[in-house]
């Protein structure tokens, strides 16, 4: 791996997204566990204790999407995908392109080909990577993330009172769709830069392609088998304690 200093930068910043990426996940995946469980857990008088639970889980979903998305701040550092492409654009010159099948195959998957010069410079192509980037994250103005950032900016962050029925939070399908976005530029950049591979393919082996699992998903996952077994447990504690 080149050691030079904007490829250890590039990899700092990733390492950041990647980990808001599983954060931002696994907060989902417990969430929807809570509630797929609900009926049992209503039924046993526990509704309010886990209630909170899921409100906790739900402002760190919202906090960890608008956090892999913001806009970065013009006089301090931030770390997220939009800075990550501006460092990438300002680096073309210095970075090397480690897998231009990578890059050309997701040019091709996400219908940009018309940038990809195959005979151009690694600044040229990695320019071109960049644009599309560009044009395929979800945007600070898009209705989802804009609804995100207001819950968050005026209700998590400031604790004011806000109308949620007239500022409804986006559906889950949209907020995941953010996350789908996050873990194909981690999985591009890792392959393109860093000789990184974010994605496996069944039963946890390197695909060819661009793998089927995500792997901090898998690691999610599995968390939150851990956390089923220890909500089953506590049920049946607080069973006990209520036939008392």
């Amino acid at each position: 791996m080149n050691n030079n200093v904007e490829t250890n930068k590039l990899k700092e910043y990733i390492d950041y997204v990647v980990g808001m990426i599983f954060i931002s996940e696994q907060s989902f995946l417990l969430y929807k566990s809570i509630g797929l469980d609900a009926g049992k857990i209503n039924s046993e008088g526990a509704g309010s204790a886990y209630f909170y639970i899921q409100e906790a889980l739900k402002n760190q979903f919202i906090l960890g999407i608008t956090k892999l998305f913001e806009i970065p701040h013009p006089k301090y550092e931030t770390i997220n995908i939009p800075a990550t492409i501006n460092l990438i654009d300002e680096n073309a010159s210095r970075l090397e392109i480690r897998n231009h099948d990578k890059i050309e195959s997701f040019m091709k998957k996400v219908e940009k080909s018309a940038y990809w010069l195959k005979d151009g410079s690694d600044e040229i192509k990695i320019h071109a990577l960049m644009r599309s980037c560009r044009e395929s994250i979800p945007k600070h103005d898009d209705d989802a993330i804009m609804k995100l950032k207001y819950v968050r900016d005026k209700m998590i962050a400031h604790n004011q009172k806000i109308d949620i029925e007239v500022v409804s939070l986006p559906a889950w399908g949209e907020m995941l769709e953010a996350i789908k976005y996050a873990k194909e530029f981690v999985t591009v950049i890792g392959y393109s830069f860093l000789d990184t591979a974010y994605r496996v393919g069944k039963g946890g082996k390197l695909d060819s392609e661009w793998g089927e699992d995500f792997v901090l998903t898998v690691d999610a996952e599995m968390n939150v088998n851990g956390f089923e077994r220890i909500l089953k447990a506590g049920l049946d504690k607080w069973r006990e304690h209520s036939i008392r």
